[in-house]
């Protein structure tokens, strides 16, 4: 099936998150890793880490962990497809900054998930800065 790009949702370090819209007018979410020069090291390390996001959660099905619908981890440009979400946790930090009942629930699910990925053996590599977004056997 063929992805065309509506918008870009968010951008990183290693990717970039944009919206898509398939053939039948469904809209997707994908993951595209950043162009790197190829003979780098780090882009050894930064396609690896990638294409374990993508065995870990095709492999790991949770509610609070992304599905993954398709990748294409071969692609000179890695990326794969999954749901759009409503929202991001950046969009929606206003309303639960002034909600302690929503950032409860915020909270409940990102642990809920990450207790998830804990117990299958893997963990969300984290840096002195926050989260990274990162998950390591």
């Amino acid at each position: 099936m063929k992805y065309e790009k509506v918008d870009k949702i968010s951008e990183g370090a290693f990717g970039f998150i944009e919206k898509v819209v398939d053939e039948n007018g469904h809209f997707y979410a994908r993951k595209v890793l950043h162009k790197q020069r190829q003979r780098d090291n780090i882009y050894k390390l930064v396609k690896k880490r990638f294409f374990d996001e993508v065995t870990y959660m095709t492999n790991n099905q949770h509610p609070n962990i992304s599905e993954i619908i398709i990748s294409n981890v071969e692609d000179v440009r890695p990326c794969y497809i999954m749901p759009i979400a409503e929202a991001s946790m950046r969009d929606d930090l206003e309303k639960i900054k002034e909600d302690t009942k929503l950032a409860t629930i915020a909270l409940y699910d990102i642990l809920t998930g990450l207790e998830y990925v804990h117990k299958s053996g893997y963990y969300h590599r984290c840096t002195s800065s926050g989260l990274f977004g990162h998950l390591s056997p």
